[in-house]
């Protein structure tokens, strides 16, 4: 299958669908070399360059398998490992509390988006993430947790595998349209999901909004979202009510 950008490379990332990166679509299938450059030409971070974006793009790193073990002592400083100094502010702890209680620890766990340190607190056996680079340092961080390169809307998981899959603040980053079909594949891979979101109604009058938020979440627009969800679901504001927390499928 040749790539749907360059035409004449073969397509190491499959698909029959938009693959989203940084809230930015690319349309799948594409090569490792089309990918990354347009992973650089996002650099959400500030960090990225075309020879880094490339060597974590290595060929080896196949799009819906499971990373293994590497040794990457350079990305072990990496800011995106999100220590727990990242989540000081009485907020954002609370809602870290809050995933972590709607988690049952030594049960087989999902987290979506790589949130490292998170991840690791609430116990999560699997992890998956379409930015190859975040998840290459997740990997050298913590090598006892399986990584899958993957977008959350074309996981490679059984139905049910995950006793729990687990979104803390990425559906943002997907658009309306994108964050409803992440969640129908969330559900479909795991019997439970434990979801946060940042409330715009309130959040753009107290923080930054940063460009890769591609959906501002307003409550209206959240109970359209999960109402079409065809679960049980149900949603609550946090005590400062700068997030949504959300709860779908088993037991809810």
């Amino acid at each position: 299958m040749l790539c749907n950008i360059c035409k004449t490379r073969e397509a190491q990332i499959p698909s029959n669908q938009m693959v989203s990166y940084c809230g930015e679509l690319v349309d799948a299938p594409v090569c490792f070399d089309c990918f990354s450059e347009f992973v650089v030409s996002q650099d959400r971070w500030g960090r990225n360059t075309k020879e880094a974006v490339r060597a974590s793009l290595a060929p080896k790193v196949r799009y819906g398998v499971e990373l293994k073990n590497e040794r990457i002592d350079v990305l072990k400083e990496d800011p995106l490992a999100h220590t727990s100094g990242n989540y000081d502010p009485p907020y954002q702890k609370h809602r870290v509390e809050w995933i972590c209680e709607q988690v049952e620890k030594g049960k087989k766990i999902l987290d979506c988006g790589s949130n490292m340190w998170m991840a690791e607190l609430m116990g999560a056996t699997d992890a998956v993430d379409i930015d190859v680079y975040n998840l290459k340092v997740h990997k050298a961080m913590y090598p006892h947790r399986r990584c899958w390169w993957a977008s959350v809307n074309t996981m490679p998981f059984d139905d049910k595998e995950f006793d729990c899959v687990v979104m803390g603040d990425m559906l943002e980053h997907l658009g309306q349209d994108g964050a409803e079909d992440a969640l129908k594949k969330a559900l479909r891979v795991g019997r439970r999901v434990v979801a946060t979101v940042p409330n715009f109604d309130d959040f753009n009058q107290m923080w930054w909004n940063p460009p890769y938020h591609v959906w501002e979440v307003k409550e209206s627009e959240l109970k359209d979202t999960l109402g079409r969800l065809g679960v049980n679901v149900r949603y609550e504001k946090s005590p400062e009510k700068h997030f949504f927390y959300i709860l779908a499928g088993d037991g809810v």
